[in-house]
């Protein structure tokens, strides 16, 4: 819900923003537009009078603005490459290969370029053309140290640890209440997954997401 309603707010408060959801299937990502963003359009107007389009199907999981913004979804394989975006949404990362983060997704960020850059009074002012930098938003659920994601994640709290003002990055942890099936030949029951503190020692990366 969080990085529904970020998106959705800098889509209508930035015009021309292009935002990225990918995954390792269609589906998963497509979940943020679907259960989350498609409602708030349908049950908010002023939300929804911003809104040009929206599609969640199969095929295409999509939010188009009547500014230009937009919110679509990218298979995190070959068949993204060549999409272009100001905020990419890494869902669930933990299952996106390192190689194809390097190799396909991060080339995606360009910076966003306000209309009022186009006016020549603006065009050379070197902290406005810094202004705007593209982002990175990394959701990802519990696993172990032996996951890729894990070195990655140590290297963010090193960086933000240090207050390094060169290194713009941040990670926000939420703890969360989780429910899962455990198919016991027995009792076939339903049990409640107790809530557990966040501890990296632990090898377990609960709930985190990037921006810079």
């Amino acid at each position: 819900m969080d990085i529904a309603v970020y998106t959705m707010a800098r889509c209508i408060l930035y015009p021309g923003t292009k935002v990225v959801i990918t995954s390792s299937t269609k589906k998963q990502a497509g979940l943020i537009i679907s259960a989350y963003c498609i409602p708030m359009i349908m049950n908010h107007p002023n939300i929804n009078r911003e809104i040009l389009s929206y599609t969640a199907n199969n095929n295409t999981y999509e939010v188009r603005f009547k500014n230009g913004s937009f919110i679509t979804v990218v298979v995190s394989g070959e068949s993204g490459r060549g999409n272009r975006s100001n905020i990419n949404v890494l869902e669930e990362r933990r299952l996106i290969p390192n190689d194809v983060i390097q190799g396909i997704i991060r080339p995606f960020m360009v910076s966003r370029k306000p209309p009022y850059m186009m006016n020549p009074k603006y065009s050379n002012i070197q902290e406005l053309k810094d202004a705007e930098e593209p982002q990175e938003i990394i959701i990802t659920s519990a696993h172990y140290k032996s996951t890729e994601w894990y070195p990655e994640a140590v290297k963010f709290l090193k960086d933000i640890s240090e207050g390094d003002e060169n290194k713009k990055s941040n990670i926000f942890r939420l703890s969360y209440y989780s429910r899962a099936w455990y198919k016991n030949p027995i009792t076939n029951a339903r049990r409640k997954r107790a809530r557990r503190p966040h501890y990296i020692s632990d090898g377990v990366w609960e709930y985190s997401i990037r921006v810079f």
